[in-house]
């Protein structure tokens, strides 16, 4: 073992045992300490954009049926394209917030950017030109009842800001403990206008009984010294069901 620690050393690589690895280190090894992934039935990739998740989930949850959210038109073809001859996978031209109503995104004209597609408009952001399009929004809550969905193994969201009016429209499901983990981005810094602050996630999560049990893909701005964002994971441990 430590002539294979040397060897990739010398290689620009750490070997570690896997149960050695530091929480926080790798999402899919932390998802196994928590749960057992085969075991997983429901996916939900919440602002799924182009399908960048769609081949990890699919990966990591094997016997899942993914449902994945886009609001953007163009985007969503991309999507439904990339989708097209991967199992059990379902893809929404819907946006998930707290009402169901219709609702105006900004986006980026081109599609270089549509990672950035959001409903907050941020004329800071080093856009050429944002503009506006007409979505249908509906709540988690009311699109689990229509599908007869009872329990979510995994929620991602990636909505740009958009995190806590995504969270009011699941107020069901959070409350009676139906959605095991949620993975979502988070800045950690409050004034950051297309991330929610941690502390506010952690704020809502709490109410539910939900706690913070990773942080990856740290963001470090080398200029000003600071770490600026971050994926987050939050779980709902079987010791907190049942509790409010």
């Amino acid at each position: 073992m430590k002539f294979a620690k040397q060897i990739a050393a010398k290689l620009g690589y750490k070997l570690q045992r896997k149960q050695d690895v530091q929480w926080g280190t790798n999402l899919i090894d932390d998802l196994d300490r928590i749960i057992s992934r085969t075991d997983a039935r429901m996916v939900f990739d919440v602002g799924a954009n182009v399908g960048q998740s769609t081949g990890w989930m699919r990966g990591a949850f094997p016997q899942a049926h993914i449902h994945c959210f886009e609001p953007v038109r163009n985007t969503f073809e991309k999507l439904e394209q990339r989708a097209r001859g991967v199992r059990d996978v379902s893809c929404h031209l819907l946006a998930l917030g707290a009402e169901e109503k219709g609702g105006v995104m900004y986006t980026d004209p081109q599609g270089d950017r549509s990672t950035r597609n959001s409903f907050i408009l941020c004329p800071e952001e080093n856009v050429v030109q944002q503009e506006p399009e007409e979505v249908q929004v509906t709540t988690l809550d009311l699109f689990c009842r229509s599908n007869r969905i009872d329990n979510i193994s995994f929620l991602k969201l990636d909505v740009e800001g958009y995190e806590l009016e995504m969270l009011r429209g699941a107020d069901l499901m959070l409350s009676s403990q139906k959605i095991s983990m949620i993975y979502c981005e988070a800045s950690l810094l409050p004034e950051r206008r297309t991330q929610v602050f941690l502390g506010q996630l952690m704020e809502v999560f709490q109410q539910y009984r939900y706690e913070l049990v990773g942080i990856y893909g740290q963001e470090f701005n080398q200029l000003r010294g600071r770490v600026e964002f971050a994926n987050v994971l939050f779980w709902c441990s079987p010791t907190q069901k049942g509790k409010r």
